[in-house]
């Protein structure tokens, strides 16, 4: 295994030489006859009776430009004191040599090599604790100078690709690990669009492609991402001047910048009111404290507009996100024998001393270091130890045979203690302030907490950052103890930009009284049943055919009882698929049932005045208006099914915004709500409306008949026979509402609350007047008439008549007897005449025109009818 990792090693080093060795082996040589040593020394006050040897490992931080990391080497310092405090390096002193990237790949690649190759003893490794920019090009030359690096600030993750970066290792997770954090916190507060404005490096244009990589396997496919790119500060000052940095259309904007960048970006905001609650900024967790500060720009050559207050309330619930592997339990002592407690304490207390700024990642370059230190511990013990790597080294290292090798002889050239170095980096597992420390595959430590924060203003107006909530690594959002989504958003959360929706059902006011008017108009039917039970043997009420009348009732509770689902509108789909079915059922087979006994009544009266030799055995019966009824009940169940039947027209809810509701406006949060409505539609929509209208039409055929019929039987004024005057009435009602029902469907669709309101008002008006025209006059009639004895008029009460044709043919008969009772008026004038003049009897007959038995057996057989409609027998002419 030894020997694989050797050959593993020099392999990557000869397909790594021809396109690095002409950039590397001529500036090297140039650094090297300077014999300059670059950076300070740490420790620098060693005792000089420490007799350890010295272990020199190179430092990169970035001391200036646009990203200072002062604070992190801090935690390389504290390291190394409790290294060399409890020997972990036995016979060994761990020191580092450090010099400035200034946050620029071309400095930190000269800064590297003149620490490297300066006069003095090899680097045994290299902690990078400066920009990504500057770790990815030392990685790639330390690791083919056979140098191994551990970065501690840098979270690109370009620099996971062992291919390249042989050598790397890497304490914090990379950067793209944020993306199912970003994708949790766009679930969970309801976020569908995100802006994204990124420095143009390789850390951030990575993070955000992990971002929109990671959208398709999040909760919904339909997030957008706005991508704005800056390429440098000029960049970001073009477009800055050309208010072209914001997207107008969205509310959350996530920072990939460096903090000297975020300033610009957050002032600008400032300058155009883009500020909280209704704005939100989400940067990155590793900014130094106080970023914010325009006093920092200073020293990095830029100008602010903006001061620290309006900084501050720009960023007020604003939030940050990093990754965060720390222990749970504060109280775990670490690797070092301090406890994440205690070494925060211990680092507030160095901060404070030295007056430099905070830094979050102080504790990786504490574990990074601590890493080193057990490597070469276990490398330097396997010297010890084990004979064969220790020839092998020292035979590496050009030593005479026999001769022993120590680490202080470690040279670049070494590839077999480097590799035996790498090994133990590799398989290095410990408990650090971190967490639990361990390299994977990739070199690269992995974690399963992501961490959010939001900066608070706090009661004295100072801006802290507050952690609020961890996120696991496969997207789980919990918040921390007293944290929870009204704390973070004490004015609501705020909106992505998007117009707001509100599923909203009808007016409440509407429902109230389309529910009243519904139970009002149940027990009103419900009193027209029990009179019909309790008066069915009156002669009254048994002339009306109650069991027609039943029908009737039934029909107008199934309408009354379509109120109650036309005039509320559940917010669930299901609920409202429901709704919509059951609508069509109830008031189409209400109001067949309700309206096809007063179309069947209205026919048999029409039957009977218009057959002039009526017929028992033609009569309509009741039982035949019980099955015309049933027939247009299946009729409408027809219909109904060969809609459902097909899939293009079968009814169910969409949503579509409310047209007789109006948008919502939000001065605080700058967004509109938009208030959207179920509707009942099927797919396409006009399957829909030619069903509807089908239906709709059939119902205005029983209209049409009816009005024909009702016309037919206008001048029909025979009282208690039939219900004729009042069928008109209710034909004619009902009618009216049909038309306007048919015109408000097909054109009111999108107005739900007048569509329900019309429906509701119509079938009620329906109902309401078959109801009381039916029943009201019987129920007036019984009080003035209980025993039916005045049921017919006068003029038919002595005859006895049943019908009205019966009457019909009695005027006709008296205008025939008033004719002959002018005729004989006529004959016995003449017969008079007559007699006084011949005073013969027996020459009667030859000057008129009938003889005197005939003109005596007509006075004895007519009857003559009086004003008052009595009949009255002439006495016979005297002859």
């Amino acid at each position: 295994g030894f020997a694989n990792t050797i050959v593993k090693h020099e392999m990557q080093m000869g397909r790594r030489w021809l396109h690095l060795a002409a950039c590397y082996l001529i500036i090297p040589a140039a650094f090297y006859l300077t014999g300059e040593a670059f950076g300070p020394t740490y420790p620098s006050n060693v005792s000089a009776q420490d007799p350890r040897i010295p272990l020199t490992l190179s430092l990169e931080a970035s001391l200036s430009g646009a990203f200072n990391t002062t604070g992190a080497v801090l935690g390389v310092q504290l390291a190394l004191d409790l290294i060399g405090k409890r020997n972990v390096i036995p016979g060994y002193r761990l020191q580092y040599s450090m010099f400035d990237s200034k946050c620029n790949s071309s400095v930190a690649l000269s800064s590297f090599l003149r620490g490297a190759f300066s006069h003095g003893p090899a680097r045994v490794g290299l902690i990078e604790a400066g920009c990504t920019s500057a770790a990815v090009l030392t990685a790639e030359v330390s690791s083919f100078y056979n140098i191994t690096q551990i970065s501690c600030v840098p979270t690109s993750p370009e620099l996971e690709d062992r291919g390249r970066f042989g050598q790397h290792f890497q304490v914090m997770p990379t950067s793209t690990s944020l993306a199912p954090l970003l994708v949790a916190l766009m679930e969970e507060f309801g976020w569908q669009k995100m802006a994204t404005i990124r420095q143009d490096e390789n850390l951030f244009s990575l993070t955000v492609d992990a971002l929109i990589n990671a959208l398709p396997r999040g909760y919904n496919t339909s997030v957008t991402v706005f991508d704005q790119e800056v390429t440098s500060t000029n960049s970001l000052e073009t477009l800055v001047d050309n208010n072209k940095f914001f997207d107008p259309e969205a509310h959350v904007f996530f920072l990939a910048m460096y903090e000297s960048h975020v300033r610009r970006v957050i002032c600008q905001a400032i300058l155009q009111d883009l500020l909280p609650p209704a704005y939100v900024f989400i940067t990155l967790g590793w900014f130094s404290d106080n970023w914010w500060d325009p006093a920092n720009e200073m020293t990095y050559n830029l100008s602010s507009s903006c001061s620290k207050e309006q900084m501050e309330r720009a960023l007020h619930m604003s939030l940050s996100i990093a990754t965060d592997s720390a222990p749970s339990n504060n109280t775990t002592p670490t690797i070092s024998g301090l406890t994440l407690s205690e070494y925060r304490e211990l680092y507030e207390a160095e901060v404070g001393s030295l007056g430099v700024e905070r830094s979050y990642f102080s504790e990786p370059c504490f574990d990074a270091t601590w890493a080193y230190a057990l490597a070469l511990n276990r490398t330097i013990n396997d010297l010890r130890e084990q004979q064969v790597f220790n020839q092998a080294a020292a035979a590496a290292a050009n030593l005479p045979p026999g001769s022993t090798f120590f680490m202080e002889n470690f040279t670049y050239a070494n590839s077999v203690v480097m590799a035996r170095l790498f090994e133990h980096l590799s398989t290095a597992s410990f408990s650090g302030v971190t967490g639990d420390v361990a390299f994977g595959q990739t070199g690269v430590q992995t974690t399963n907490v992501l961490q959010v924060y939001q900066y608070r203003l706090d009661k004295d107006g100072n801006l802290r950052r507050q952690p609020v909530a961890i996120v696991n690594i496969n997207g789980t959002f919990m918040y921390l103890p007293n944290e929870s989504e009204a704390t973070m958003w004490p004015y609501g959360v705020p909106s992505d930009g998007r117009p707001r929706t509100m599923t909203v059902g009808m007016e409440v006011w509407l429902t109230v009284i389309m529910y009243t008017l519904a139970v009002a108009g149940i027990v009103l039917t419900t009193l027209c049943i029990l009179f019909t039970i309790y008066f069915r043997k009156t002669k009254l009420v048994r002339m009306t055919s109650p069991t027609l009348n039943f029908i009737i009732c039934g029909g107008c509770m199934v309408l009354y009882c379509s109120m109650f689902f036309l005039s509320y509108q559940p917010t669930e789909n299901i609920a409202v698929t429901a709704f919509c079915n059951v609508r069509v059922w109830l008031w189409a087979i209400g109001y067949s049932l309700a309206f096809g006994p007063v179309l069947g009544k209205m026919f048999r009266v029409f039957q009977i005045f218009s057959d002039p030799k009526p017929n028992a055995k033609m009569r309509v019966k009741d039982w035949m208006l019980i099955c015309f009824v049933c027939v247009l009940v299946g009729l409408d169940v027809l219909i109904i099914f060969l809609a459902v039947a097909i899939p293009q027209s079968r009814v169910g809810a969409s949503l579509s915004q409310s047209s007789d509701k109006p948008n919502i406006e939000n001065s605080l949060f700058r967004i509109t709500t938009l208030q959207f409505i179920y509707t009942c539609r099927s797919d396409p929509t006009v399957s829909y409306m030619a069903w509807g209208l089908l239906l709709l039409s059939y119902k205005g055929l029983m209209q049409i008949s009816a009005i024909f019929l009702a016309f037919g039987t206008r001048k029909v004024k025979v009282k208690g026979l039939n219900d004729s005057k009042y069928i008109a009435a209710i034909i004619y009602a009902t009618s009216l509402s049909l038309v306007i029902a048919i015109i408000a469907f097909a054109v009111l669709q999108e107005w739900t609350n007048v569509l329900a309101g019309i429906f509701s008002m119509g079938f009620w008006l329906m109902a309401t007047m078959i109801v009381t025209l039916v029943f009201f006059p019987k129920v007036y009639n019984l009080y003035k008439d209980p025993t039916g004895e005045h049921i017919f008029s006068k003029a038919t009460s002595s005859s006895h008549i049943e019908s009205q044709a019966v009457r019909g043919k009695v005027v006709t008969l008296e205008r025939k007897i008033q004719d002959l009772q002018s005729q004989l008026a006529g004959l016995q004038a003449k017969a008079t005449l007559t007699l006084e003049k011949t005073n013969k009897d027996s020459h009667v007959s030859e000057d008129t025109d009938i003889s005197p038995v005939e003109a005596t057996t007509l006075n004895q057989t007519v009857c003559f009818n009086n004003n008052n409609g009595s009949s009255e027998s002439r006495p016979p002419a005297t002859i």
